[in-house]
């Protein structure tokens, strides 16, 4: 069963930063039932990793669902 993904980068702050932005994100996200996940549960970290982000579903749902969607999720955004 495959699906549509897309990735989004958070930037700016240490490496530190990123990631704990990552998880308060994707801790956000889950409780608005959003799906997104933190990117870092997709490969092993290795040291000096600097990329942190949200994986998002974008495929399934009508396009009203996905407007919804994605305005809550534009909201956590903006709260960071």
């Amino acid at each position: 069963d495959g699906g549509l993904h897309a990735v989004i980068e958070l930037l700016g702050g240490t490496a530190e930063d990123r990631l704990e932005r990552e998880t308060r994100l994707a801790a956000g996200a889950e409780g608005a039932s959003l799906g997104a996940q933190a990117l870092g549960r997709y490969w092993q970290r290795r040291e000096g990793d600097e990329l942190a982000g949200l994986v998002i579903g974008v495929g399934g749902s009508d396009d009203a669902e996905f407007d919804r969607a994605l305005t809550r999720l534009r909201a956590l955004l903006d709260a960071e």
